[in-house]
């Protein structure tokens, strides 16, 4: 089992003259879950950014490590995201969004026999995404991340757009992963929704 260990030393982040949040500073240790909770406009997206290098801090920095290497050269690699703003290419059918993606980063799918299956979503042929539903389209989003062989997993409001089957769907897949990698999840959600967590963070 690899050692997975993400640390923030003294993350700040400032839009202009608006603070964002101060001097946050944790280690996260893997395999396991953690979450971060917190109101609307918080900052609990903009700290899942720059906690997978999509957004710079204003100061601090963050510092990923695989059994006790760090590994921020190629830590885009070795991370695997979902966000409800996440942009689709809606012109592919599930099948060649799958096709593409693994051209470049390798899905551990379940059950290779049946795509549709793997994603909860019923057969569509070579309907584009663009004709999906909402909640279909977070699933593609949630189910691309999580199937992502990848140490690092960061999910963003992941049950957005998603019906109780849906959400039953995520929580199944978490658990499976959970002593695999290292997962980070933003929420509006209470802290109980998150009984197996090693640790949950609350912006105020």
């Amino acid at each position: 089992m690899e050692k997975i260990v993400l640390k923030a030393q003294n993350l700040s982040k400032r839009f202009g003259n608006q603070l964002v949040f101060k001097d946050f500073s944790f280690e996260l240790k893997g395999p396991g879950l953690y979450a971060i909770t917190g109101r609307n406009g918080s900052g609990k997206s903009t700290l899942i950014k720059i906690l997978c290098g999509l957004l710079a801090p204003t100061t601090g920095r963050v510092m990923p490590f695989v059994n006790d290497v760090e590994v921020a050269e190629y830590y885009f690699s070795l991370i695997s995201i979902a966000t409800p703003y996440q942009e689709l290419p809606e012109e592919l059918s599930l099948a060649e969004l799958v096709d593409f993606y693994s051209a470049f980063r390798t899905l551990n799918l379940p059950d290779t026999a049946d795509l549709y299956k793997n994603f909860q979503l019923p057969v569509t042929g070579q309907k584009p995404i663009k004709s999906f539903s909402s909640g279909m389209k977070q699933r593609v989003r949630l189910g691309i991340a999580i199937y992502t062989h990848a140490p690092f997993l960061f999910l963003d409001e992941p049950t957005t757009n998603l019906d109780a089957t849906g959400i039953q769907w995520y929580k199944s897949l978490i658990m499976e992963q959970i002593s695999k990698k290292l997962i980070v999840v933003s929420s509006n959600h209470l802290p109980e929704e998150y009984p197996n967590a090693k640790g949950i963070f609350e912006i105020q």
